[in-house]
């Protein structure tokens, strides 16, 4: 109810985000009905890109939208049917795809969304199948490889990617990126932190300055 009597209101961005944030927060609270809930936030996400009020999105409007898609499964506790989770997952990539197109502003995926981005792949790819592993592959290498490009590999954000494939995989993964290039060995395709150390630092120039996402430790 907020949003709709902000009207034209002269407020700025910080305030819907106050509000997305706390329905993300919301929905980490358990999946019932989620699909209902998460309409919410996404639905003002929208009316702020096409102008119905008197701000505009910016990067923390996204990523509060991406994050609130696996919230309500961030918690082992937490399940539904594959339906719902993929359901989240397409409310997930939408916006992502909306970032990414870069017709927004300022507004582009950033260590943050990138980090969302493969959060919301561990919580809500369906239970694993040939098919369903070669898509989730698929996916995996098309964010990681755009994350890179734009230089927001954080060591959050390959860590989770660590845990979403195979460590063949992973490394299968960073060659094609490198161009064939290997600096893969037994040691380190065990330790994602290490192995982080040693990618191309223009991966990373802007999402190695993000400290929140810089601190784990394996």
């Amino acid at each position: 109810r907020c949003p709709e009597e902000a009207g034209q209101l002269p407020i700025d961005d910080l305030y819907f985000n106050v509000v997305l944030d706390a329905w993300a927060r919301d929905l980490s609270k358990g999946a019932d009905q989620v699909m209902s809930r998460l309409s919410k936030p996404r639905a003002l996400l929208i009316d702020l890109i096409e102008g119905k009020y008197n701000a505009m999105p910016d990067n923390s409007s996204f990523n509060h939208v991406i994050r609130a898609c696996y919230a309500p499964w961030a918690s082992k506790k937490n399940n539904a049917d594959d339906v719902d989770r993929m359901n989240a997952w397409e409310t997930a990539f939408e916006i992502y795809s909306r970032m990414a197109e870069r017709r927004y502003g300022a507004c582009r995926p950033d260590a943050h969304t990138y980090t969302h981005m493969f959060k919301a792949i561990s919580c809500l790819w369906p239970k694993v199948t040939a098919k369903s592993s070669d898509e989730k592959l698929a996916v995996c290498r098309s964010i990681f490889r755009s994350c890179c490009q734009d230089g927001q590999l954080s060591k959050t954000s390959f860590w989770v990617l660590s845990t979403l494939i195979e460590s063949s995989e992973l490394m299968s993964l960073l060659s094609d990126e490198l161009e064939g290039y290997n600096i893969m060995t037994k040691d380190l395709h065990r330790n994602p932190d290490r192995l982080y150390t040693q990618l191309p630092a223009e991966w990373s120039k802007k999402g190695r300055n993000v400290k929140s996402l810089n601190r784990h430790k394996q």
